[in-house]
């Protein structure tokens, strides 16, 4: 049904925005009992094993150099954006923090791309932009007046906000100047890439990862979310544009949201409602400007 809706591409990054948005919420979920450093080294720990065992089903590809440094430009990158999101939380509003960080993913990559002369025409243009207002809407609602005042009202968690949005459309860009033969050898290299990174810091605080047995499955989850997530983006932008896949795989924050009604009963606010409704509209625009293309 939904592929005489949509194309592959875009099924892609619907794929990949559910992996992150899974990732997103579970890595939420386990941080508030265990270091948020722990939940990650261990949870892309598991991601990497995992990809390593479903090796297999990518067998054929072949890798040059450039792609190996691309994926690992990408992993830099989007280790990069989780930490500089963090010092955010820490230091800023969650209210300016989350959409700032999410609106600078989606919207740079669609300005590279028509910088590079991509031409999504203007049914999809319509539905890109009003897939950006939906991530701003879902990302920055619900946060009650104590979230809204979680931290110092300074410009520092602002500017870490937005370092993060550009580390994270950096990620998403690097990724999509791999060669398609390469298959998915540039996200082996992003995952050893992330690693490093949460590594060093790790060895900076001077303690090694720690997680409950009972935990172990749902931090696992983290990882292999996310990997399914960079798999399906890359594709998607190798086969579609970047300026689609990144739009449509930045609505992971649509995708947490409605986790957390279902898992934990949380309510939708009224914002929240109308970005659902927004990134319903943009998908049908986006949707209807590809089947025009064709």
């Amino acid at each position: 049904m939904l592929a005489t809706v949509f194309s592959v591409p875009v099924l892609l990054a619907l794929l990949a925005a559910v992996g992150y948005g899974v990732s997103d919420y579970l890595s939420g979920v386990f941080s508030r009992r265990l270091r948020f450093l722990d939940v990650l080294t261990v949870g892309y720990t598991a991601g990497l094993l995992a990809f390593v065992v479903a090796w297999p089903l990518f067998e054929g590809t072949s890798f040059a150099t450039r792609d190996l440094v691309w994926g690992a430009i990408a992993g830099f990158a989007g280790a990069a954006g989780v930490l500089l999101l963090m010092h955010a939380f820490r230091v800023g509003r969650f209210a300016v923090a989350s959409p700032v960080s999410a609106v600078g993913t989606a919207a740079i990559p669609v300005a590279v791309g028509l910088l590079l002369g991509e031409q999504p025409g203007s049914v999809r243009m319509a539905g890109l932009a009003v897939g950006v207002v939906a991530i701003w809407l879902v990302s920055g609602a619900g946060m009650g007046r104590r979230a809204r005042s979680a931290g110092p009202r300074t410009a520092d968690g602002f500017w870490s906000a937005l370092g993060a949005g550009v580390a994270f459309a950096a990620m998403f860009l690097a990724l999509s100047r791999s060669d398609y033969a390469s298959g998915p050898w540039p996200v082996l290299a992003l995952q050893l890439g992330m690693l490093a990174v949460f590594a060093c810091a790790l060895a900076g605080r001077r303690h090694l990862p720690r997680v409950r047995r009972a935990d172990l499955a749902g931090v696992a989850l983290v990882g292999i979310s996310a990997v399914v997530g960079n798999l399906a983006f890359v594709y998607s932008a190798r086969l579609g544009l970047i300026s689609v896949a990144a739009v449509i795989a930045s609505m992971a924050p649509a995708v947490t949201v409605i986790l957390a009604r279902v898992h934990t009963g949380e309510r939708f606010s009224p914002r929240q409602l109308v970005g659902l409704g927004h990134a319903g509209v943009a998908l049908v625009l986006i949707g209807a400007g590809s089947e025009l293309l064709v």
